[in-house]
């Protein structure tokens, strides 16, 4: 049902005692709307954050078993980096808002022989503590 339904998809196959196993992951991310989680305890918070780090790690991971020997990340377009900075709630804002509206360029884009599917993870938080 849950095939069917397009709520997950068929990632992998592999004969095992001549039936064929299959592997199944969500269609696409889940995605909490703000309601949702914002009674969530410090704890569950965690919990979920571990599960999305998790999927971000098995993804990579799964880029790289693709790709060949020594992986070319540079002409992949692939990265991964941190950067700090200081904002303001409203810098913020208008830094998110700028953001979705890329976004929005290329999040409807069809397939086709020239596009791959890409994965795009943004994690932003406060840093505690003092400031510099």
């Amino acid at each position: 049902m849950l095939l069917d339904g397009g709520m997950v998809v068929v990632v992998e196959t592999r004969p095992v005692r001549g039936i064929q196993e299959k592997v199944y992951q969500l269609a696409q991310s889940p995605h909490l709307p703000a309601e949702d989680y914002a009674g969530l305890t410090k704890e569950q918070h965690l919990h979920y954050f571990n599960a999305y780090v998790a999927a971000l790690l098995k993804g990579f991971a799964d880029y790289l078993e693709a790709s060949h020997e020594t992986p070319d990340l540079l002409a992949d377009q692939t990265g991964y980096t941190e950067t700090v900075f200081y904002a303001a709630p409203e810098e913020m804002e208008r830094f998110r808002q700028k953001l979705l509206e890329a976004l929005q360029e290329v999040v409807g884009n069809e397939p086709s022989p020239d596009r791959c599917r890409r994965k795009l993870a943004i994690i932003s938080h406060p840093i505690p503590g003092k400031e510099d």
